[in-house]
């Protein structure tokens, strides 16, 4: 741990700087310290041990013990700080977008059975779906205390998803959402709702028992979309 301390970066200019402080009180407390021993064989002389000799004693051990703790205190700090450095890189939260077929979307709607589900299909290249989103996360934050789940599959290519991540960050979202697996456009689509032909965006609402009760084409108003969603919480 001292070696890995000692060779970072950010402690090493601190550590030149500690040696050489604490060097300069060492070297001087070592030579207060000899001093002190040539006046006790000077008083040694005239016979017995005088009280200059232990305070001079005393003085040399504490010193050196002192320097002790302070590595001790360093090394440990100096630790600490390059640990919380990378735990102040990583306060970002991670953007987890995760691929997503017709088999593992049926998978995704039944874990969440129990739930009022809003199925949300989106895409970046997509300005209404864009326009409507914050209204989307207004609806979760405001009725995912009462049930209600958000799932945002984007119909961006799957090569895209950096992109996504993107979108997402910058609207503050903080959940798992998914993009679109490759695969059958048609079966995918079909899976979903057969009356539905692709277009985007495109909601769908389904009840705790796992019925979708709404398919709504084209982009909602916050309004529209609580009228949709609470009499089913």
């Amino acid at each position: 741990m001292y070696d890995q301390a000692l060779n970072s970066p950010d402690c090493r200019k601190t550590w030149f700087t500690f040696a050489n402080r604490q060097g300069n009180r060492q070297v001087n407390a070592g030579l207060y310290f000899h001093q002190g021993h040539e006046r006790l064989n000077e008083n040694a002389v005239f016979g017995g041990h005088s009280s200059l000799e232990k305070q001079s004693h005393t003085l040399g051990v504490g010193v050196l013990v002192a320097l002790m703790v302070l590595s001790v205190w360093f090394f440990s700090s100096c630790g600490q700080g390059k640990r919380g450095a990378s735990r102040g890189a990583g306060d970002a939260p991670e953007i987890v977008v995760t691929p997503a077929d017709e088999g593992g979307l049926k998978a995704l709607l039944q874990r969440n059975n129990g739930q009022v589900i809003v199925l949300n299909f989106w895409a970046t290249w997509c300005e209404p779906c864009r326009e409507e989103f914050p209204d989307l996360l207004k609806l979760r934050e405001n009725y995912r205390s009462m049930g209600l789940d958000l799932i945002l599959l984007s119909m961006d290519d799957a090569e895209q998803g950096q992109e996504v991540k993107k979108f997402l960050r910058e609207k503050g979202v903080q959940f798992e959402s998914y993009i679109r697996s490759k695969g059958d456009f048609e079966e995918f689509v079909n899976s979903i709702d057969p009356n539905w032909i692709g277009g985007i965006p495109a909601t769908f609402v389904f009840d705790r028992r796992g019925n979708r009760v709404r398919s709504l084409f084209g982009p909602q108003k916050y309004e529209a979309l609580e009228g949709v969603v609470r009499p089913l919480l």
